[in-house]
């Protein structure tokens, strides 16, 4: 004897009226009055409840498993989602400079196809046309930590880390309030679940519902990777406009090349002018202090 399988699927009012075309031809009369909708052949039968504004389709037969992959959501559909990441925090010079986004599936096909991925494998100036063109299109947020307010948080006794989930707390809760209802918060993640909790709460902020924190999460989360990009092209911005308010060409990263460009401003205009501008608590701001005696 053959076994009879089942399924059962919940589907939209669309999906209904396509369900009565597929299997009109095979339309028969239930005996059951809370069936709105009952088709029935050799070795499939089809039988639709009504179920809170939509549908309960319950598939019986030999082809039940097969027939009922038409309705069900496919498994690498497009899910809404925030995504957020962050530049500068490796930079001598220059803010941190965190970003969030949100795509949907009606927006996920345009950004893709703007070649939208992680902002490292991106040259900058393919990263500042992509990013012109994503904070016109999607709802994002930009938090832009500058170096003395970073220095008066490290300061504080702020690591790195504590720093970080703090500024991507408040673009996702920013976020959050664009976009007024709730998805995944997806980020890139630079320390465990655990961690992050802790920090926020040792500043009194609660963190957002459905958080998740995936390692290079940008190759994984289109709202990431468009995160990474506008967080870069504002990170450039801000260099660019450092270069012209002191009329020099300041250096990314924080390289021996760095270092040395550093210690030759220190030496011109003063060490407390330097620590205006970078990261104090980086180990090359302490090599230039020694170095100038």
């Amino acid at each position: 004897m053959k076994k009879t399988l089942t399924e059962v699927v919940i589907v939209s009012k669309k999906q209904f009226e396509t369900l009565q075309k597929l299997y009109e031809n095979h339309l028969q009369t239930s005996k059951n009055a809370y069936v709105i909708f009952f088709a029935k052949d050799q070795d499939l039968s089809v039988t639709v409840y009504d179920h809170d504004e939509q549908f309960k389709v319950v598939f019986q037969g030999r082809r039940a498993s097969e027939e009922s992959l038409l309705f069900k959501p496919k498994q690498n559909a497009f899910q809404p989602h925030m995504g957020s990441d962050e530049v500068g925090t490796g930079d001598f010079f220059g803010p941190i400079v965190v970003a969030a986004t949100y795509v949907d599936e009606s927006q996920a096909e345009t950004v893709r196809g703007w070649g939208v991925k992680d902002s490292k494998m991106l040259d900058d100036s393919v990263i500042k046309s992509i990013a012109k063109k994503l904070i016109k299109a999607i709802p994002y947020s930009i938090n832009i930590l500058d170096n003395q307010t970073f220095n008066t948080w490290t300061a504080k006794k702020m690591n790195m880390n504590e720093v970080k989930a703090v500024l991507h707390h408040q673009v996702l809760s920013l976020l959050n309030t664009k976009v007024k209802h709730l998805v995944p918060s997806i980020i890139d993640q630079f320390c465990d679940e655990k961690h992050f909790h802790t920090y926020l709460t040792r500043q009194g902020l609660t963190p957002l519902p459905r958080m998740q924190f995936v390692e290079k999460a940008e190759n994984q989360y289109l709202a990431v990777a468009a995160a990474s990009i506008i967080a870069r092209y504002r990170f450039l911005l801000a260099m660019e406009h450092l270069d012209k308010s002191h009329h020099i060409h300041f250096p990314f990263g924080a390289s021996p090349a760095v270092e040395a460009f550093g210690l030759a401003f220190a030496k011109q205009h003063g060490l407390n002018s330097l620590a205006k501008l970078v990261k104090t608590n980086f180990s090359t701001f302490q090599r230039i202090k020694k170095a100038l005696g």
